[in-house]
């Protein structure tokens, strides 16, 4: 009978996180999605590892999962938001498994037959998965990162209450695998041993006499998690940042320089105020807040949130003998730490923070409503309630979050002194080709911060695509004037690519430097740096930041293509042709592989690889002219002279078809004045 019932609470929780999210299966990409997934070279490619580990080592496994949706479905939505609400739901079912085990620990001891023995674990769980806050992780893709680390939070903690209320080494082996997992899907596992600790305090707290064997073993277990949680995060960052040392760990601690430590802490106690907020009345909710920091400690609000929070940890100390409503707190605020204590983020508050807090106000909200209210159709009555309101609310931001357009006009409706918000929603026009509605938008974001640089640089964007380049290097150079000290790599990028197209290289070289010191490990500008010194024909630097582009995107195309053409410039056929072989087999769609590969094979006076490599250039649909003369210079050599003369003819067809009639008259005279050969 307990098997069933609990076969038939995980099947409910399922079926009710399906019905919720459904509605969002195939709703596209927003936001750091772009960044992340569309935009990341690493994803394309499953089979390289060592690509995705270098995109990011704290967040390793989610881009590993998004490279294995990308291998099944491409850019198409449905596999990742899928994906999502898997992890979502496994989320759901750990709470649920969680909380069975806090009612078998000797400071609970309820007995097996208690009317809330099945029902607390499933009212928890179930407010867990259907709060509405949750879509903020579920329904955004790139938040993968936050639903997976929390499952694996979650589970190590299960786990390690599940060895400590009946000793297996499995579940020991499952809380500690979990923990490591978890560490490579954000850096916050962090506060790990933290959970533990007070699992122990509230929950296991051992005999006075117990076996001195017993408690060095759990110390030994602590310490253990311990050194998973702060070790593997610590080296992730710093490989992520390819440096080592305190010192630069130190540095990475603090995601902007905006804003100080103490500005960061003291923001943090009005940002938990509003995270309580939404958690009972989640009404309001918004994709990009804008939060604003604050600046003194003693103003309003942030001396009185500061107040509240310090009387509510003080209550936890007073009333610690009501250990589950304790616990609870004390989760909330220990799971947050990690992104709302002297760690600056760019960002005050972001929902999806809330998600793996959300365990502990599930906790307590159902057991207050389990346990606290005395009569029986009272506490069903009211777990309908709260369900069904979170549920509406869930269904009704899901319906939001199937719109990007209608999000992203929400998000500017609740923040409109927020920039961010038009900046996206431009985006998302010009990736629409509506670039009339992404100019009135940004124009909008000129009216209200008529100083800031990214309203000019977006404006450029725009006018370039509209084709007017004059317009378009106006306002990439106005972006840079304003605060040339703020000024982003890319502004800079965009004056010098203007420059390499006029031929003026003089000009452009200052602006990619001042975009590389910028922007250092940019392979794009990169990539640009060498292309100029390319042309310039000063290959041995070229070389060098062609190579530096490749260590931070192992598939650019471009610094791969510029590195083999310096290859072959230096007669080194082999390494220019394993460089084309590469670029042929991860991006297909290039031409010029196809041709090049073959160029070098004849260069190489291997006639018959050259003449493979051709032929598959035209297979693969490359329709050049110079392939079919390449093609005849070949069967010259190899005295197939029928086949040179059909693909002469060819080229020379080609080439007037496309108007080059003097190359084309060069060709006849050539080959046909007095019959082919010569080569």
């Amino acid at each position: 009978m307990k098997n069933k019932n609990t076969l038939i609470s995980l099947f409910g929780l399922a079926v009710i996180g399906i019905l919720i999210y459904w509605i969002n299966i195939r709703g596209g990409f927003v936001f750091d999605d772009y960044k992340v997934i569309v935009l990341n070279p690493a994803v394309r490619h499953l089979g390289d590892i060592a690509s995705i580990w270098r995109f990011d080592p704290t967040r390793f496994l989610p881009s590993l999962t998004f490279a294995f949706n990308y291998r099944i479905s491409g850019l198409e939505t449905f596999t990742y938001h899928l994906f999502n609400l898997f992890f979502h739901i496994m989320a759901g079912w750990t709470v649920y498994w969680l909380i069975n085990l806090l009612m078998r620990t000797p400071a609970m001891a309820l007995k097996t037959d208690h009317p809330a023995r099945q029902f607390w674990p499933f009212l928890a769980a179930m407010i867990f998965m259907v709060h509405p806050l949750q879509t903020s992780s579920v329904s955004y893709i790139v938040q993968r990162s936050t639903v997976m680390f929390s499952l694996f939070y979650l589970l190590s903690l299960a786990s390690y209450l599940r060895w400590r209320i009946k000793p297996g080494r499995i579940f020991l082996y499952v809380a500690f695998l979990s923990a490591f997992l978890g560490s490579f899907c954000k850096p916050t596992m962090i506060t790990l041993p933290l959970s533990v600790v007070f699992l122990e305090i509230f929950f296991l707290k051992g005999k006075p006499d117990e076996n001195k064997k017993l408690k060095i073993e759990r110390l030994s277990v602590l310490l253990g998690f311990s050194l998973i949680a702060l070790m593997i995060p610590i080296l992730g960052i710093l490989l992520k940042e390819l440096s080592a040392g305190m010192g630069t760990f130190v540095s990475l601690t603090r995601q902007t320089g905006m804003v100080s430590r103490w500005e960061y802490l003291i923001t943090q106690f009005n940002v938990m105020i509003y995270y309580v907020g939404l958690l009972f009345m989640p009404l309001s909710q918004n994709l990009d807040y804008g939060f604003p920091f604050a600046e003194k400690f003693f103003q309003w609000p942030t001396f009185f949130s500061f107040a509240v929070l310090w009387f509510v940890l003080y209550m936890v100390f007073y009333w610690r003998q009501k250990k589950i409503f304790s616990f609870a707190v004390l989760w909330f605020f220990v799971t947050l730490l990690p992104e709302s204590s002297i760690f600056p983020l760019e960002d005050a508050l972001f929902e999806h923070r809330l998600y793996l807090p959300m365990a502990g106000f599930a906790l307590g909200l159902s057991y207050l409503i389990v346990f606290r209210i005395p009569w029986k159709y009272f506490r069903l009555g009211a777990s309908l309630a709260v369900i069904l309101f979170f549920t509406v609310l869930a269904v009704n931001r899901n319906a939001l979050w199937s719109q990007p357009e209608m999000l992203l006009k929400d998000n500017i409706n609740k923040s409109p002194a927020h920039l961010r918000p038009r900046f996206n929603l431009s985006s998302y026009y010009l990736r629409e080709g509506d670039l009339e509605k992404a100019r009135l938008v940004i124009d909008e974001a000129v009216g209200i911060a008529p100083w800031h640089p990214d309203n000019y640089y977006k404006l450029a964007v725009i006018n370039e695509m509209s084709g007017d380049i004059e317009s378009a290097q106006q306002n990439y150079q106005r972006a840079i004037d304003l605060n040339p000290d703020i000024a982003r790599g890319e502004y800079y990028l965009k004056r010098a690519q203007y420059f390499v197209s006029q031929g003026r290289w003089e000009d452009a070289e200052p602006l990619l430097k001042q975009a590389l010191e910028r922007t250092p490990k940019s392979d794009v500008i990169n990539t640009e740096i060498g292309n100029l010194y390319n042309l310039r024909g000063e290959f041995d630097q070229a070389f060098g930041y062609y190579q530096r582009a490749i260590e931070f995107n192992s598939h650019n195309e471009n610094a791969l293509n510029g590195l083999a053409t310096i290859y072959v410039m230096r007669q080194e056929y082999d390494r220019a042709i394993e460089i084309y072989q590469r670029l042929i087999k991860t991006a297909p769609e290039m031409d010029l592989a196809y041709i090049n590969l073959a160029k070098t094979y004849y260069l190489k006076r291997d006639w018959g690889n050259a003449r493979d490599a051709f032929t598959q250039a035209l297979i693969a649909g490359v329709d050049d002219p110079e392939i079919y003369v390449r093609l005849a210079q070949i069967n010259i050599s190899l005295q197939n002279y029928q086949d040179a003369q059909d693909q002469m003819v060819k080229a020379i067809y080609l080439y007037r078809d496309r108007g080059f009639d003097g190359t084309a008259d060069q060709l006849q005279q050539q080959y046909f004045a007095n019959g082919l050969p010569p080569n």
